[in-house]
């Protein structure tokens, strides 16, 4: 597959997730290949990621030294994203579902460029004059990690229900421990 028509099915996918409509599951790619180009989200998600900086910094005021800010930032982005995939890996592979991390893995990145779409949809407003939806850019911007930390559990349980149904309830039987109940 293209870079051009997997990136289109990841988005496809992703919209289709943030929806809640489980079948965007068909449009993520569950090869190591799929895997490795879905991490074309990051870049993707890049300008996004810079835009909520800036609109942080036109309501709070430019740091002391703000490129090395924004160098450092930009840093943290990129070892954020590859550390998570780096220690997913490992998780999954512990839980026996190793075979299962590139749908996973795919699946996270596509859904990290929607998350990044509603954060700037969101802060764009109040710049503009509107009453804002959160009280600052930084509130949005830290709305972001937890609804990531939401989406982990959500991709998880979507990626198992592709499995094997002795790994899906091996995964239920870990999930019942935390949530109380697996659907």
């Amino acid at each position: 597959m293209s870079l051009a028509a997997s990136v289109a099915s990841g988005m496809q996918a992703a919209l289709l997730l943030a929806r809640g409509r489980t079948d965007g599951l068909r449009y993520v790619e569950a090869d190591l290949a799929g895997a490795a180009r879905s991490f074309w989200a990051g870049a993707i998600c890049l300008p996004a990621f810079i835009c909520l900086r800036l609109l942080t910094w036109t309501e709070a005021g430019a740091p002391p030294h703000a490129a090395h800010v924004l160098a450092l930032d930009l840093i943290s982005f990129g070892v954020g994203w590859c550390a998570f995939a780096v220690l997913s890996h490992r998780l999954v592979g512990t839980m026996g579902l190793g075979a299962r991390w590139p749908r996973f893995i795919a699946m996270w990145n596509w859904c990290n460029v929607v998350q990044y779409l509603l954060l700037v949809m969101f802060s764009i407003p109040g710049l503009l004059g509107a009453p804002p939806l959160f009280e600052s850019t930084e509130s949005a911007t830290t709305f972001g990690p937890p609804t990531a930390m939401l989406m982990v559990p959500l991709t998880v349980r979507m990626a198992s229900r592709s499995t094997p149904a002795s790994t899906r309830r091996r995964f239920c039987f870990h999930s019942r421990r935390f949530s109380g109940s697996c659907a």
